[in-house]
């Protein structure tokens, strides 16, 4: 894994990078479904719709 340097960072256009120009975050992205219990209704959905969810919380994906 590539180390990143975040001694400093820059905001063009709503994308974020860090000091070496790597682009660290940009916009929102659009929501996800979630996995429906009825289509999966393993672990493996269970724990998606739980990234999905964290992914949402952090304002990373749009929450609906």
């Amino acid at each position: 894994m590539a180390k990143t340097n975040f001694d400093s960072v820059q905001l063009d256009d709503s994308v974020l990078y860090d000091g070496d120009g790597v682009q660290i975050l940009a916009d929102q992205g659009a929501t996800i479904a979630a996995v429906t219990p009825a289509a999966d209704g393993t672990a493996a959905g269970t724990a998606l719709n739980l990234v999905i969810a964290e992914l949402k919380r952090h304002g990373l994906i749009a929450s609906s």
